[in-house]
């Protein structure tokens, strides 16, 4: 009896089963099952179902994307790959969450993101232009803030009079490629709009992509937040920017002249009165904003009415609430609210970074060098370099004379003043740094607070830790016939995980990630055969581990 019933279950288990798995016949294709849904396809349209073939998003688009990070996916219904730019032109895009939500509705012809735009990156606002004073000597504050610090800080960079610059998160279009994904992490919002214009076509990294005319300002954008909420309705305005505190800065161009103002996206209606010329874009933050004319840099409060002093310059920080300020050639720190932090009687203070700024101090012969004071205002270097960088991760790279070395939070010295060059931390966790003992030689690991090399082994390029791998920083040196380079990676503690062996970054990061999947945390010397032995194999995956044939392994 029992093994009836156990038959007659498995027998109604198992018709069950195939009758769960009637709907896929349905579909001409089905795809794997991420996070619960699956795309599907049938005719050439497509849709999102969940385990049991319920229909999420409905089989009847053109193009679909991914699931973004935030549960998003795109949608074109109308459009085609153009073979040109291999993404999806024409049509009508719009914006599911994983709920079968309809985020946008699918109607219009542009989908944007969100992305930083620099002074480099051709924001008609984004000018830099250095000032007299502001070219900071010897030190790299100018290329800094002309690249790194143009302040990812709430989405602040730097004003100064006579032209400024901001990092401002402006809308750009979105290359819809089939099952690509539109990125929101900038902003927990994207950009629409109905472009009438039609699309021109641009060299972007070498490839010819489509883009329209939006940075000419013929393109008026909407934004709408991740829950389907309209932050500002399309086709208002020449130009918009990353909401912040529940404001959009927005542009008017008249006659090729800039204004601005803020749509509140709560009230639906505009901050000041009228719109306010300015060479440049600044978000609203801490109930403030920063309005640039010819009087100069100034705080305006919501009501339109500018508060505080008028400065020069006013450069903000990446990780403190508070600004540098400059005014009559000299500089001085303020915090939020306009209030002196530091008295205006320097040459020269940078940003603060890790609660640490620089400052230029001059001697009796009017000799100046360089040292670090706290945020507020206490010596913690005295000023004795020639040269100093912001902190990175409790260390900064400073030089005497054409010597670099690297110091601590405290002041101590990490690695002396000998060396040609000293490359930046990548990471918290980061003991081993690589040196440069001479101009143009051999690099070398060396651990911090010593003199010594920690291994014999160069190398001639080094991409910092964390850029590819959290705490892995991947190497390469000159083949000995010195035809080519070989590639390997260390560890932030300086193991060498990868020897330079591989014929690319590209293999060694493959390798890298093989291994940690299956568990190969050490090289060995028998790593090293197995690599020559798959390398004389041609076999081209390299794990080292179940990809290599067994017969391979007996040596």
């Amino acid at each position: 009896m029992k093994i009836i019933t156990l038959t007659l279950t498995l027998l109604y288990m198992a018709s069950n089963y195939v009758a769960a798995q009637d709907w896929k016949a349905r579909y001409d294709e089905v795809g794997l099952f991420e996070n619960g849904l699956a795309y599907v396809m049938k005719e050439n349209e497509y849709g999102y179902v969940d385990k049991n073939g319920k229909e999420v998003i409905p089989c009847i688009y053109n193009a679909i994307g991914s699931f973004n990070p935030q549960g998003l996916v795109w949608v074109n219904k109308g459009g085609h790959v153009s073979e040109q730019s291999s993404g999806i032109v024409d049509g009508f895009f719009g914006i599911y969450d994983s709920y079968g939500k309809v985020i946008l509705p699918v109607k219009y012809k542009q989908l944007g993101y969100f992305e930083n735009r620099r002074s480099s990156d051709g924001n008609p606002y984004c000018k830099f232009r250095s000032i007299v004073g502001l070219n900071y000597g010897n030190s790299r504050y100018n290329s800094e803030l002309e690249n790194r610090t143009l302040m990812k800080n709430k989405g602040l960079a730097w004003v100064a009079k006579g032209g400024g610059c901001f990092d401002v998160h402006e809308p750009v279009p979105f290359i819809a490629e089939p099952f690509s994904q539109i990125d929101c992490s900038v902003a927990n919002s994207f950009a629409f709009c109905n472009n009438t214009e039609n699309p021109v076509p641009t060299k972007l990294d070498g490839k010819l992509i489509y883009v329209n005319e939006l940075t000419r300002g013929k393109n008026k954008w909407g934004i709408v937040d991740t829950k389907g909420n309209i932050l500002l309705p399309e086709g208002k305005f020449d130009f918009c920017y990353n909401p912040s505190e529940g404001y959009v800065p927005v542009v008017k161009i008249d006659n090729g002249i800039y204004t601005i103002n803020y749509y509140n996206s709560n009230s639906k209606n505009l901050l000041f009165q009228e719109f306010k010329r300015t060479i440049a874009i600044a978000p609203v933050v801490e109930g403030k904003t920063m309005i640039l004319d010819a009087s100069g840099c100034q705080f305006v409060d919501m009501k339109g009415t500018k508060v505080g002093e008028v400065y020069d310059a006013v450069v903000p920080s990446d990780d403190e609430d508070i600004y540098t300020v400059y005014k009559e050639a000299k500089f001085g720190v303020i915090d939020k609210g306009g209030n002196t932090v530091i008295p205006m009687e320097y040459k020269l203070i940078s940003t603060a970074h890790e609660g640490m700024m620089s400052y230029v101090a001059e001697d009796s012969s009017g000799k100046s060098s360089y040292g670090y004071m706290n945020v507020k205002g206490e010596t913690v270097v005295t000023p004795q370099y020639s040269a100093v960088y912001h902190f990175e991760n409790g260390r900064a790279k400073v030089r005497k004379g054409d010597k670099y070395g690297c110091i601590d939070g405290n002041g101590k010295m990490v690695f002396t003043c000998r060396f040609a060059n000293i490359f930046s931390a990548g990471s918290k966790s980061q003991t081993i740094f690589f040196l440069q003992e001479s101009k143009d030689g051999p690099i070398y690991a060396y651990k911090e607070y010593t003199d010594s090399r920690l291994y014999q082994n160069s190398f001639d390029n080094v991409r910092n830790y964390d850029r590819d791998y959290e705490g892995v920083a991947f190497v390469n040196k000159k083949k000995q016939d010195g035809n080519g380079e070989l590639y390997g990676c260390v560890s932030s503690g300086g193991e060498m995980l990868i020897p330079c062996l591989c014929n690319s970054y590209e293999e060694a990061m493959q390798m890298y990630f093989n291994r940690m999947r299956d568990g190969f945390f050490h090289w060995d010397e028998i790593d090293t055969k197995r690599y020559d032995r798959a390398q004389y194999a041609k076999i081209k995956r390299y794990g080292l581990s179940e990809q290599i044939p067994e017969s391979f392994w007996d040596f």
